[in-house]
Order: C-alpha cells, then sequence, then structure tokens
C-alpha cells in the first residue's frame, strides 16, 4: 500500500508542504502558490492513500472543502503552543482573546517581562506647561523681537534647552504671562 502523511503551512500568498512516505521518511517538500488549481494540482501528482493535515487558520475552511473530496484523511489541527498545557485557542476563548491578541501579549511579555502588564500614562510624556526659565527666556526673546513667531520660539527653546515644546504650549504661556502683565496695577504717571 502506498501511504503519504502531507503536512502544510499555508499562508496568503504561499503554502510550504512536506510529503513523507509510510515509513516516516521525507519524501518531498515544496512550496507553492496559494491557488485552487495549484494546490489540486500538486495534490493529484501524489499517487497512494494520502493523509493531509494542517493547522487551523484563515484559510482553512476555505482548504478543507478543497482538499476533502481528493484524499483519504483531512485532519485541521490548532496550533502546537499550549498555556499550563491548555491549547492556546482555549485559554483564549476561556478569557475572550483573539489568538492575535494572545500572541501579541506574550511576545510584550517576553521582551518586557511583567511590565508590560502597568498602564502607561497616555499623552505627552513632557512638559506641558511654559514656566521658569524656560518662560524667561521666552519673555526675553518675545521682548527682542515682538513679531517672533511662537513655532520659532519653540524651535529656539529645542534647541537651546534640548526641550521640546509645542508651539501652542509658547503660545499660551505668552498669553497667560501677558495676561498677568495687563492685569498688574499700573501706578498713574504724576501730572505736572
Amino acid at each position: 500500500m502506498n501511504v503519504k502523511y502531507i503536512g502544510m503551512d499555508v499562508h496568503k500568498e504561499a503554502i510550504s508542504i512536506a510529503v513523507m512516505n509510510g515509513e516516516g521518511k521525507l519524501v518531498m517538500e515544496s512550496i507553492i502558490e496559494t491557488k485552487a488549481s495549484t494546490i489540486l494540482q500538486f495534490i493529484q501528482g501524489l499517487r497512494g492513500d494520502l493523509h493531509v493535515t494542517f493547522e487551523e487558520g484563515t484559510w482553512a475552511a476555505w482548504l478543507y472543502d478543497l482538499l476533502k473530496p481528493h484524499v483519504t484523511e483531512l485532519v485541521v489541527c490548532e496550533r502546537a503552543h499550549s498555556v499550563d498545557e491548555d491549547p492556546v485557542a482555549e485559554v483564549c476563548r476561556q478569557f475572550g482573546l483573539s489568538r492575535e491578541s494572545f500572541y501579541q501579549i506574550q511576545q510584550a511579555f517576553q521582551e518586557l517581562g511583567f511590565s508590560s502588564f502597568q498602564s502607561r500614562k497616555r499623552g505627552r510624556k513632557g512638559p506641558v506647561k511654559l514656566s521658569g526659565e524656560l518662560l524667561k527666556f521666552a519673555l526675553a526673546q518675545k521682548k527682542e523681537s515682538p513679531t517672533i513667531d511662537p513655532g520659532h520660539l519653540a524651535a529656539l527653546i529645542q534647541e537651546r534647552y534640548g526641550i521640546a515644546i509645542h508651539r501652542t504650549t509658547v503660545l499660551r504661556g505668552l498669553k497667560k504671562n501677558t495676561a498677568r502683565d495687563d492685569a498688574a496695577p499700573r501706578l498713574a504717571a504724576p501730572h505736572s
């Protein structure tokens, strides 16, 4: 009896195929296009009892329907990964995750450890107000050149202090300080 065991690694563009004989010896390896006519041509070129297996995934249902009439046995298996001996697909079902999300979380954990689970503050990481020495610098520049653009001022702050501040932050800081100066009581000039 001529038995062949065929393993397929299925992807959008191509399928990697390994074929073993009944004794478990690798007799053929091939990469073919993920296209119905190409796949059927490959399968029909093999003789004997064909036992095919591939992992579940995006193409599994389509490939199953395509191959079922042409092979002796067809097995769709889960990925060969587990979490505490439970298949990844089952763990994902229990926790309401997609497998893609699971693998992204797993990769983050491998790279960052437990810190990957800590919440990170969203939004700007740097200063949000123009104050202190930066404010004094901006005011001095504005006094020297009253028509200076806030974007240019932000660039000067970046150049001098190495701190990136958005032009809007510069504009708000200058307006707030100017409003304070305008609200300050002024002494009346003596009448002559």
